[in-house]
């Protein structure tokens, strides 16, 4: 495909979507929707907005009254090291 021919279906592309997904009617649609309808749209929607979680173990270190939760992967130390940089930086 040339340059110009993808050019232009973009353009068209930019169009249809500036048409039909402008905020304003967006709402006005889902709105109008029945609750079925509008559920299934707006969970559908969520995997653009809010990314799913994957299931992941954990391993808990109890001790005393704090119960801390290490997630795998996680170097404590470097984390640690981090948030002191962090905290001790200047806006010097």
């Amino acid at each position: 495909m040339e340059d110009k021919e993808t050019k232009e279906i973009l353009e068209k592309f930019d169009d249809i979507l500036a048409e039909h997904l402008a905020p304003g009617k967006v709402a006005a649609t889902v709105a109008a929707m029945e609750p079925k309808e509008r559920l299934m749209f707006l969970s559908k929607l969520l995997d653009y907005a809010v990314p799913r979680l994957k299931q992941t173990d954990i391993e808990a270190d109890v001790g005393s009254d704090v119960i801390t939760v290490i997630p795998p992967n996680f170097d404590r130390a470097a984390r640690i090291k981090e948030l002191k940089q962090k905290l001790f930086e200047t806006d010097e």
